[in-house]
């Protein structure tokens, strides 16, 4: 079920990554799907291919990135205010790790 859900988001984010504008409205949905039509239709076949609910995928994505596409983790602090490493290598709209998008790449044969 995990690795169906992270396939599900992976194959919503292959189909939106497109986008150059980031979406201004993401605390309320039926905004967002209004402003980004697109994800919308990406979200919907996504669900009917995977049978995860839109909300699901949505709520995750917002939960994860805010809709940020290039969202990364906050990074480490040395002595409080110099910038050190990120604590993972997470990234994107459902802050997937690189060696999980390797995976899906490796599995689906997809970029």
């Amino acid at each position: 079920m995990k690795k169906l859900l992270v396939l599900a988001l992976l194959i919503v984010i292959s189909i939106s990554g497109c986008l150059s504008t980031p979406a201004r409205e993401v605390t309320n949905i039926c905004s967002l799907l209004d402003e980004k039509v697109s994800w919308y239709r990406a979200a919907k076949l996504s669900e009917e291919k995977w049978k995860v609910p839109m909300h699901l995928q949505m709520a995750i994505i917002h939960q994860e990135s805010r809709f940020a596409s290039k969202a990364k983790p906050p990074r480490n602090k040395i002595f409080g205010f110099i910038p050190g490493s990120r604590p993972t290598d997470s990234y994107g709209y459902t802050q997937a790790k690189k060696a999980t998008w390797e995976w899906y790449q490796l599995k689906t044969g997809k970029k």
